[in-house]
């Protein structure tokens, strides 16, 4: 064929083509190798078969497309390899948590792949990153470490984190038989760092400590400092979490509160910061915890300031209170929001969140403290626009600001 000429030699083919050189040649398993690419002329394409015989020769053979993607293996850096197996861990079929996942990145990022001051101006720290994943040595991890401690000698914590990060990322590498052996094996350096003992005050420091804070946040210091919350379920309770038990006089009433969600700060993938609605890491943090005795009164007192004209019980539970009890008051009808979402996005939580229901009161608190669960200042422009005897024209609700994102890879947790 016009265009096109074959060559034979003593082993393998060489032929051309629109002015390049091909070559080709039949390999021991009996298949047809070529080494993917053209040649510019007869020399180069001569030097490659007497490569790929002489390696038959040696008995050294494997195919030319096999001995690529090693080389391509071979080529990946300690940086991209590290970005490919948290990458990997997302798309498990049960991956870790979002919160997780950022914190493995940030660690990873702030003493590996981009230090921050003053390692990144040490060269042990930043040239691990573009070391090759197959060449990388004990004695280079060494030197990484010995690097981070100098550099970071007062965030044991982190520099931890860190390296217990690198070498599971070596540890999948060996499942996969990227490398033979984990270099990144240094004893001491996986090892729980010991933090000193911290003060922790007695019961008359914490009701001073309690009684000093502005009334407005002495709930959510009660629950931190008497019923061991977190601050993030703290901040993360809403009116559906509270219970009040209204008893016959002269008991006091009973106070609960659910915990089912928490809140934290994370990054979305735009890289702005946000607080969202997170289910709780374990079993074990979904609890109902009642009020101390002693507290309920502060409970009480925080409902009175914030609603001076509330003489009723909110939501009643257990015990079955009379209309002579309560001065002939029935309960309102509650709808409660959809679970996972903020109040001030719900639709019927503004709704159901009167206020004068105690549990406003308490959302009151998260609004005070300026956090993204300002259901308390939602439910107020929401009455105020839709009741008719303040504003006779019913202006529309489209000024409310949606403040719900759904956070990628989960279904229900949102952010306000």
């Amino acid at each position: 064929m016009a265009g096109k000429r074959r060559t034979r030699r003593a082993f393998g083919t060489v032929r051309t083509k629109s002015k390049r050189l091909y070559a080709e040649y039949t390999g021991p398993d009996g298949k047809q190798h070529t080494p993917g690419y053209s040649f510019a002329n007869r020399t180069d394409a001569d030097g490659w078969l007497a490569t790929e015989r002489r390696l038959i020769d040696l008995e050294t053979w494997t195919p030319p497309a096999q001995r690529k993607e090693q080389e391509k293996q071979d080529s990946t850096t300690v940086g991209e390899w590290l970005e490919q197996f948290h990458s990997n861990l997302e798309h498990r079929p049960k991956p870790p948590r979002w919160s997780t996942m950022q914190h493995y990145r940030k660690v990873t990022q702030n003493r590996i792949t981009e230090p921050l001051e003053p390692g990144d101006a040490v060269p042990d720290i930043t040239r691990l990153v573009d070391l090759p994943l197959v060449q990388l040595t004990k004695g280079d991890v060494y030197r990484w470490w010995d690097g981070v401690q100098r550099a970071y000698s007062n965030a044991q914590t982190t520099n931890m984190h860190a390296y217990k990060r690198l070498r599971a990322a070596f540890a999948d590498a060996v499942r996969r038989e990227l490398i033979e052996k984990n270099p990144v094996d240094i004893p001491e350096a996986g090892k729980r760092v010991e933090t000193k003992e911290k003060y922790l005050p007695n019961d008359d420091e914490l009701h001073a400590i309690l009684e000093s804070i502005p009334k407005e946040y002495r709930v959510l210091t009660s629950l931190m400092l008497f019923h061991g919350f977190r601050i993030g379920e703290a901040l993360a309770f809403e009116w559906r979490h509270v219970t009040v038990e209204y008893l016959p006089a002269p008991w006091m009433p009973r106070i609960t509160l659910t915990v089912d969600q928490n809140v934290q700060r994370l990054e979305n993938d735009e890289g702005r910061t946000f607080s969202f609605f997170l289910p709780p890491k374990t079993e074990a943090s979904y609890r109902d915890v009642p009020i101390m005795a002693q507290h309920v009164p502060l409970f009480l007192e925080h409902i009175a300031r914030h609603l001076p004209s509330v003489n009723r019980p909110g939501l009643v539970r257990g015990h079955d209170v009379t209309q002579e009890e309560h001065h002939g008051y029935q309960p309102p009808t509650t709808r409660r929001p959809a679970s996972g979402r903020c109040a001030c996005t719900s639709r019927s939580s503004l709704t159901a969140l009167h206020p004068r229901q105690p549990h406003y009161a308490l959302s009151k608190l998260s609004s005070a403290s300026k956090h993204p669960l300002s259901a308390t200042r939602y439910a107020q422009k929401r009455k105020r626009w839709t009741s008719p005897s303040s504003n006779p024209t019913r202006r529309k609700t489209r000024n409310l600001r949606p403040c719900a994102k759904k956070m990628p890879g989960s279904k229900k947790p949102t952010r306000s």
